[in-house]
């Protein structure tokens, strides 16, 4: 990838995963988000900060427009 523009390097990613990059990175980070939402007793704070979310505020707001329902929902609903 060395040498390629950045524009270059996003057309070239999104046309082999059907995402932009940082929409690839976005849905691994709610991915493991669910999984420890589901899998561990972690706060809200240190599932998001585990995801690569420094601010839990910031990180509530995101996975709330992707799930359409808080973090905390998430983990009452499904468990």
């Amino acid at each position: 990838m060395e040498g390629l523009s950045n524009s270059r390097y996003i057309t070239l990613f999104t046309k082999e995963f059907g995402k932009t990059p940082s929409e690839y990175v976005l849905e691994l980070r709610l991915g493991r988000a669910r999984e420890l939402l589901l899998t561990t007793d972690m706060s809200i704070s240190q599932v998001g900060a585990a995801s690569g979310y420094k601010d839990q505020y910031f990180f509530s707001k995101i996975f709330k427009s992707r799930m359409g329902m808080s973090p905390f929902s998430y983990r009452k609903q499904h468990k």
